[in-house]
């Protein structure tokens, strides 16, 4: 991701990350190869959370549809040419 304002961490912070950080906080390579362990944990956790009563139905609904767009978007259209910086900004 070169655009560091759109960046998950962009909004937070004056200045860049120094140019010897990028490639470490580039994780996709890595997330390629968990992303569905990945979310099957997020799903869980929602799940839970919701069960708790910290979220509400509808907004346990609305994560789990968006992971869901997540997953179908991965599916088929893969990683591979994916501009974001790791799969939580996918």
């Amino acid at each position: 991701m070169s655009d560091e304002a759109g960046a998950l961490w962009g909004g937070r912070f004056k200045e860049g990350m120094a140019r010897e950080m990028v490639p470490l906080n580039l994780s996709l390579d890595v997330d390629k190869r968990l992303w569905r362990e990945d979310i099957q944990g997020s799903v869980a956790w929602a799940r839970a959370i919701g069960k708790a009563g910290v979220l509400t139905d509808k907004e346990v609904g609305d994560i789990l549809g968006g992971l869901d767009n997540v997953v179908q978007r991965i599916e088929k259209h893969g990683l591979s040419e994916a501009a974001e910086e790791d799969i939580h900004s996918v």
